[in-house]
């Protein structure tokens, strides 16, 4: 494995690649394998598997084929199975093929299919008939849910 300031990468062996807790990496992350990542990353991320742990935090782009997330997400997310569990927070918009969201995740941005996210040339996702972000704890219901172009329960009743 080669390791320097401004890149780390890994081969495609049965061991996943660990970024233990209390490691801090400022810079991109490639492998061709699984990466596991208990610590904080400042850059990018891609690889054919990520794993983001309930106490791991990334602030820039996941990519890789399989993407699970439990801790923190400030950054675009790519991939062809994303999934966030209860304790995922993510801050960014989700290209994916499949899309799983556990009840108790956080996710702020909007999401939409690979395919659909390189039609529009890639750059921007906006959500799907709307260009309204939402933000709301998964399992909260519809209802709770308020939207910038939507006036509050007491503005309407005025």
């Amino acid at each position: 494995m080669r390791m320097d300031k401004r890149h780390v990468s890994g081969g495609t062996g049965q061991v996943p690649s660990i970024i233990s807790t209390g490691v801090r990496i400022a810079g991109d992350l490639i492998s061709d394998g699984e990466v596991h990542i208990d610590g904080f990353i400042e850059g990018d991320v891609r690889a054919s598997s990520v794993t983001v742990s309930p106490c791991g935090r990334v602030s820039g782009a996941l990519s890789g084929d399989t993407v699970r997330v439990e801790g923190q997400v400030d950054g675009k997310i790519t991939g062809q199975s994303v999934s966030l569990a209860a304790t995922a927070r993510v801050k960014g918009d989700i290209a994916h093929d499949t899309l799983a969201l556990e009840q108790g995740a956080h996710f702020e941005g909007h999401c939409q299919p690979v395919a659909e996210a390189k039609a529009s040339g890639g750059s921007t996702i906006s959500a799907i008939g709307s260009d309204t972000k939402v933000s709301k704890p998964v399992g909260s219901s519809a209802a709770d849910v308020k939207t910038a172009d939507q006036p509050k329960s007491s503005e309407q009743a005025a």
